[in-house]
């Protein structure tokens, strides 16, 4: 955990030289963050789905004054699985769509 970050996490990045900076979000499957930015803010909205429910919790987190680091020296391969490019365009608009509600 990076000690002036209260939210840290990594994306996949293709650059050879890691880059840690301050981001708006991360993607939860891949972050860490510390325990009063829960106490602060709260867990996890569950009734949020398709991937706006980390986005929702980092970007609050951000409303209150937390520190959200992006570090790309710890990457994860999240891999979805689209049948064809149909199905990938719909989970793709519901993604955007479902974001868009979290207000």
């Amino acid at each position: 955990m990076h000690k002036k970050a209260d939210c840290v996490g990594g994306w996949v990045r293709y650059d050879v030289k890691p880059l840690v900076e301050e981001t708006i979000t991360l993607p939860a499957y891949n972050s860490s963050f510390k325990r009063k930015v829960i106490e602060k803010i709260g867990n996890i909205d569950e009734t949020l789905t398709t991937g706006s429910e980390d986005v929702e919790f980092f970007l609050r987190a951000r409303f209150y004054g937390f520190k959200v680091i992006s570090d790309s020296s710890m990457p994860v391969l999240h891999y979805h699985y689209a049948p064809n490019y149909k199905e990938e365009m719909k989970r793709a608009w519901n993604y955007g769509f479902r974001l868009g509600k979290t207000n």
